[in-house]
């Protein structure tokens, strides 16, 4: 696992969720403020595909893969 913080453009495929939606649009939707959303850290899988931020939104993948561990990231502001 590799984790980052935004460097823009990036997309994920929250869990349950049928599209794959902008980072951007996901804060809008969920009033992450401006200025928290560049501390969020973003959490890539080996091949690099983002899997999870923070402890907001996991693909599917990811919530197997912290269910079998588990344990669930836990990002303190």
């Amino acid at each position: 696992m590799t984790v980052r913080y935004r460097r823009g453009g990036e997309t994920l495929r929250p869990a349950g969720d049928r599209h794959t939606r902008e980072l951007r649009d996901l804060f809008q939707r969920d009033g992450v403020p401006p200025w928290e959303r560049p501390r969020i850290p973003l959490i890539h899988d080996p091949d690099g595909r983002l899997i999870a931020v923070g402890d907001r939104w996991f693909t599917a993948e990811a919530e197997a893969l912290f269910d079998a561990a588990g344990a669930r990231p836990a990002w303190r502001r």
